[in-house]
């Protein structure tokens, strides 16, 4: 289950959206990506696993600071305001002592909150950040990043994934560069570079007299050597630590995650849990016997002619390849993959939350660049024996499947109404269709990206 998201108000008026996860001593987490966005991006597993895991040994609290995700787009925005939206927090939950994790460009207005209420704050966690706006990239980079944001919003995004993720991890970069083109808008994201333009916070430093965790990784992007060098040297009370492998954070790094939560626990001192954190795939609860059920139904466009122009041996090859794929993406976006006969080419899915399946299909379209696919979903009760998923919810399901255009997802009017604020899309309405052993017409949605 997704927390329930809630909002306090900045002492500037800003609203600010936040949910807390877990119990123990409060954690209070800035936003791993240049932006933040609490209402989906627990629907990345590696997110997901990585706070799961914060949140058996703390209280985790997330947060959208302004201009980003949730909460509100209004306001002025530099190292001060953002200060703000941390204090909103800490103060709407009444946390009299708690600790900080911040990463990269959310250093300094973690630095600048941190120094204005030194007797509250138990622990910072630094991780790959900077004082100093020299300590990060050239000012030549910068300048040709304003450049694309202000001219081509998507291309930015992509090319920010690309970088973060590399292009061995493609199809991860292209969720996360549409998350960030939905979470937060260009111009917000200029002031946000603004902001940390010129930004120092080292007369801050001396103020922060509580321990100070400072993390950095051997092979750097964004952030020069000197950067946790110089924080380290200058907090009174500082320990760095130096990682192999790349810069980056730790929501990002699935692979990591329990060797980076220890790392964490060791330093507020909380009990380490004895058993590992759970993989991707087992974390993924079994389907019950019975119940509602997010259905997801792909099947490959046009398969006959591909066929035909393809010849068998090799459209069953492609046909593979992207069968796995899809299950893949089914699992990342926490669904499970139906493993028994479907009709047809085609790759059944069953999940808890419509958002996530949504998400699942919107993946589903970019794996089907090549071999397009039609994508339905609807909602209602399954029966689920030895391999495979029934029941009425499946049926129309698969009929919506096969009223969709090429590379289209329809959904139903009940999916659309589970997931019509939570999910970042737009639905089309496209009308009411007479559907194959459906008693009555059924109003369905194309799913569209915003903007």
């Amino acid at each position: 289950m997704n927390p329930q998201i809630r909002y306090c108000t900045a002492s500037d008026g800003v609203r600010i959206a936040y949910w807390t996860m877990g119990s123990g001593p409060a954690l209070l987490h800035a936003p791993p990506a240049p932006f933040g966005h609490i209402a989906a991006e627990l629907d990345f597993e590696s997110v997901r696993l990585w706070y799961e895991r914060l949140a058996r040994t703390h209280t985790l609290i997330r947060f959208d600071p302004r201009g980003c995700g949730a909460s509100g787009r209004d306001g002025d925005i530099s190292l001060e305001t953002l200060a703000l939206d941390f204090e909103a927090v800490s103060d709407a939950l009444e946390l009299h002592a708690f600790a900080v994790f911040a990463g990269l460009i959310w250093v300094p207005p973690a630095i600048t909150f941190a120094a204005r209420m030194p007797q509250r704050l138990t622990h910072l966690v630094v991780w790959d950040g900077f004082a100093r706006s020299a300590d990060r990239q050239p000012n030549s980079r910068l300048a040709a990043t304003r450049t694309l944001i202000d001219q081509d919003w998507v291309a930015y995004t992509n090319a920010w994934a690309q970088t973060a993720f590399g292009w061995e991890q493609s199809r991860q970069a292209k969720a996360w560069a549409r998350a960030y083109s939905e979470a937060t808008t260009p111009e917000s994201t200029l002031r946000r570079i603004e902001a940390f333009t010129g930004c120092d916070v080292t007369g801050l430093l001396p103020r922060i007299t509580a321990p100070v965790l400072v993390v950095d990784h051997r092979r750097r992007k964004s952030v020069l050597q000197e950067g946790p060098q110089f924080l380290a040297a200058n907090l009174p009370n500082a320990r760095l630590v130096v990682l192999d492998g790349w810069q980056a954070p730790p929501a990002m790094q699935p692979d990591q995650v329990e060797d980076n939560a220890r790392l964490i626990d060791e330093f507020t001192g909380v009990p380490i849990p004895d058993e590992p954190a759970l993989d991707a795939v087992s974390r993924i609860a079994p389907l019950a016997p019975a119940g509602t059920a997010i259905v997801l139904f792909t099947d490959i466009a046009g398969s006959t002619a591909l066929t035909e122009r393809m010849g068998d041996a090799a459209f069953r090859a492609a046909a593979r390849t992207i069968d796995e794929a899809v299950r893949e993406a089914i699992r990342r976006c926490g669904g499970s993959p139906v493993e028994g006969k479907v009709l047809g080419d085609g790759v059944m899915g069953v999940f808890s939350s419509a958002t996530q399946a949504i998400n699942a299909a919107r993946e589903c379209v970019i794996l089907g660049e090549e071999l397009p696919m039609h994508i339905g979903l609807h909602a209602g009760d399954v029966i689920r024996e030895d391999d495979n998923v029934y029941g009425g919810a499946v049926n129309i399901a698969s009929r919506i499947c096969g009223l969709c255009a090429p590379g289209e997802i329809l959904v139903s009017a009940t999916i659309r109404e589970l997931a019509r604020t939570s999910a970042g899309v737009t639905f089309e309405d496209r009308g009411k269709h007479v559907l194959k052993g459906i008693e009555d017409p059924l109003r369905v949605f194309a799913v569209r990206e915003r903007g």
